[in-house]
């Protein structure tokens, strides 16, 4: 039995024992109902979320199918962070990736993120399987934080609990579960929501301050297009929430909101700051309409909305343009059933109509440019211009139908009355609309479809037998809904059996849709486990780094070296990746036969056997992997070394000109783009570099030369870098127009370069004094509330 086994045996006896106790003192009269319901809820969701990924949790399966972003760029980054964090260092620089990158400031590495934090705490050696426990977390806080937002909806228990099953299992957090930090970012929504619903409404300032404090969590979580999209979705409420009332009203909204935003700014501005300094200098710093177009939700496959398999049932059968994972957003047929009944029953209130007004601009943002929409966003909203795939605004749309949804099941939870009839009349037949649209209209269509391609390819065969079967399904799910909907209209049974019913029929749907959509028996860290070329590479002397750029990356991770402790030219792309880096690896090194790639450090290229390299540079060095050959770089430049000859411009785009001329050799010249104080002989230095400590943060090394020279470092040249000579401040140049150099006079001496950005340094110091102070104001005010309602209740 493994001990995740036990593990879950554990909770659940845990759980069952904590419900009987709290059972006992419900029954003594200690405990409200609505209290021990909430418990049940709990526990209920807990084993939901258990249930929904049981092959993970009791079997060796693995999410996502394939891996996806999660295997190969979440957790080679998040292992390298856990390695340093566990050594007791913050790592602020990744060494290992694009010849040196900026880490903590790229937002995706989710490295001040709290949960990241603990986890890389705790887990020692962080795998891939804690990562995997990791993501499913999130799934129940997705559970628990839309329960908690249904509770303050004054939704029963039962009624919070559908909204809960319907978000946290929703097309939108199931597709996007490879997107690791999406969903990290994703599921606080309806916690955000559940602060500043009582802060708008109510006038409340402690209320803000709470709802500001998630946000900044959520935001340290590390995707930058979910937390925009979060920040709109609370826009959007705060203005439905101002126009609800007078004057007076609205302009307290929107100072409350102005201090929301603004109090999350200070929380996450240890992020904020370095982030958006590296989004300057990096691809990111502007991408075409084209491009924030990718991924836009196609018309036609709206469909999937009530027949979620008809392009196939995951990722790998998907046959549809362009991404499953990108346009999926299926909330289960009684989903949309309760959503109908609660848009139709409680369209007055405001948080209805947000909920309303959400999911309709979801729809037509997700569109892209099908409608002009998504352009004006792009043109107009800060930030959307360096965005991509318009099918996220899903999240909008699964959102706004979880809490429409959370209002229908609250509606049929309770008897109705007279005044309720026409609304539950009206949409009682409409969800019978729907019903015999599907039953009579979807179903034989699927079938004559089925059974016109019974003599085609055996492909298109499946692919309609998969369609047939999901229309099948969701008439199925359709008959159902309408049964539970007339029953509770007829009073033929029980409100409490009514909802009951619908979150059963509910959690069939959503698992059959979801469950197994992204588990697979397949190791998607295998691409890590070339030990043999690992061992060889470790084995070797001197700092160097590797390149995989050859087509090998269908059986090496190109973020493996992040894990190995190895030294790459590149990695996976990343759209953070420094700009100057990128145009020099890609476009100006004119092959690996130049000075321009020498320059880059690269000894060794991992290739597949068959590869073509110039024989007369790249020597074949170790072959006991059938997948991955080595060869080596006969011309490669160490890490550092030494010049005595500059060419001084006055410009950075006169550097990339002199690089590339044709006389340039970097391993006796260095352009440099402002003068330097020492007085150059300009003849070939004699002398030596060693590099005595490399750490993720620092570089030490040792000089010695006999005369004035450049100590060049093929290292990325990023603000915040200073360098240390002797035990004094020295300047750090800018070198071949995108690496790094200190100048020295004859002899020998100490160098150290140390990554300290201000950005980093400034602005967390101002995140935690805004942390220290918001959490202060918060304790006050939970006083000064329990206080008055002492005094109410004593008098």
């Amino acid at each position: 039995m493994s001990k995740t086994t036990i593990a879950l045996a554990l909770l659940i006896l845990l759980w069952l024992a904590a419900t009987l106790v709290a059972w006992q003192v419900y029954r003594r009269g200690r405990l409200k109902l609505a209290l021990y319901l909430d418990l049940l809820a709990v526990g209920g969701l807990v084993a939901l979320t258990a249930g929904f990924f049981w092959q993970v949790l009791l079997q060796d399966y693995h999410i996502p199918i394939g891996g996806g972003d999660m295997a190969s760029f979440i957790y080679p980054r998040y292992s390298f962070a856990a390695q340093h964090i566990a050594a007791g260092s913050l790592p602020l620089w990744l060494p290992h990736l694009y010849a040196g990158q900026p880490y903590q400031a790229d937002i995706q590495s989710g490295l001040l993120y709290p949960l990241n934090l603990l986890v890389f705490l705790l887990i020692r050696p962080f795998t891939y399987r804690a990562l995997e426990y990791l993501a499913i977390l999130h799934y129940l806080i997705a559970g628990l934080s839309m329960y908690l937002l249904g509770r303050r909806l004054s939704a029963p228990p039962l009624a919070a609990l559908a909204g809960a099953v319907i978000w946290e299992f929703s097309g939108f957090l199931v597709a996007h579960l490879g997107h690791y930090n999406m969903l990290a970012v994703a599921v606080w929504l309806p916690l955000i929501m559940w602060a500043l619903t009582p802060a708008l409404r109510d006038h409340n300032l402690v209320w803000t301050l709470v709802a500001a404090s998630v946000l900044a969590v959520s935001t340290l979580a590390g995707h930058t297009q979910l937390t925009l999209l979060t920040l709109t979705a609370c826009l959007i409420y705060a203005i439905i929430e101002a126009t609800a009332g007078n004057l007076s009203h609205a302009l307290k909204v929107a100072a409350l909101f102005a201090l929301f935003l603004i109090t999350t700014g200070l929380l996450a501005l240890v992020q904020l700051w370095p982030s958006w300094e590296l989004t300057n200098l990096s691809l990111r710093s502007e991408i075409t309409y084209q491009d924030a177009n990718e991924f836009k939700l196609i018309p036609h496959r709206l469909i999937t909305f009530v027949i979620p398999h008809f392009y196939g049932r995951d990722p790998t059968s998907y046959w549809g343009p362009p991404s499953l994972t990108e346009n999926f957003g299926y909330v289960g047929i009684a989903g949309l059933a309760l959503a109908l009944t609660g848009l139709i029953l409680w369209r007055r209130q405001t948080m209805v109509r947000f909920a309303l007004v959400l999911s309709v601009i979801g729809v037509a943002l997700s569109l892209g440019d099908w409608t002009p929409f998504h352009g004006w966003l792009y043109e107009l909203a800060p930030g959307y211009d360096k965005v991509r795939a318009p099918g996220r605004f899903l999240f909008f749309v699964d959102f706004g139908l979880a809490i429409l949804a959370t209002y229908g099941a609250r509606t049929i939870s309770r008897p109705f009355g007279w005044r309720q009839r026409p609304a539950l009349n009206l949409a009682v037949a409409l969800i019978a609309l729907g019903a015999i649209g599907l039953s009579f209209v979807a179903l034989p269509f699927a079938y004559v479809r089925l059974i016109a391609g019974r003599t085609s390819h055996q492909e298109l065969v499946d692919q309609l037998g998969v369609a047939a079967s999901s229309a099948v399904l969701a008439g199925l799910f359709a008959l159902a809904a309408l049964t539970i909907f007339l029953a509770y209209r007829a009073r033929l049974i029980k409100p409490s059996a009514a909802t009951s019913l619908a979150i059963s029929l509910l959690v069939i749907d959503l698992f059959i849709a979801g469950a197994s959509f992204n588990t697979s028996p397949n190791d998607p860290t295998a691409g890590f486990q070339h030990q043999a070329v690992v061992n060889f590479l470790k084995s070797q002397p001197g700092i160097f780094r590797i390149d995989t750029v050859t087509g090998v990356e269908d059986v090496w991770q190109p973020d493996g070296p992040a894990i190995q402790g190895l030294d790459s030219v590149w990695g996976l792309f990343n759209p953070f990746v420094l700009e100057d880096y990128y145009w020099y690896w890609k476009i100006h090194t004119p092959g690996r036969s130049s000075d321009l790639y020498d320059m880059l450090n690269a000894r060794y290229v991992l290739a597949h056997p068959d590869v073509t390299l110039d024989a007369a540079k790249f020597v074949r060095v170790f072959d006991q992997d059938k997948d991955i050959h080595v060869f080596e770089n006969k011309r490669w430049m160490p890490r550092a070394w030494l010049v005595a000859e500059a060419v001084v411009v006055s410009s950075h785009g006169a550097a990339l000109a002199a690089i590339k001329e044709a006389g340039f050799d970097p391993r006796h010249q260095v352009v440099l783009e402002k003068p330097v104080e020492v007085k150059l002989a300009g003849q070939p230095a004699s002398g030596q570099v060693t590099i005595s400590d490399y750490a993720p943060n620092r570089i030490k090394l040792i000089a010695e030369t006999s005369q004035p020279a450049i100590v060049v470092l093929s290292e990325v040249y990023y603000p915040g870098w200073e360098a240390i000579l002797d035990g004094k401040p020295a300047n750090l140049l800018r070198a071949n127009w995108t690496f790094r150099a200190v100048a020295i006079e004859a002899g020998r001496h100490e160098i150290e370069l140390r990554f300290r950005p201000s950005s980093f340094l400034i602005s967390g110091a101002i995140s935690a004094l805004s942390w220290l102070i918001a959490g202060l104001a918060v304790m006050v005010g939970a006083i000064v509330v329990a206080r008055r309602r002492r005094r109410r209740i004593e008098t």
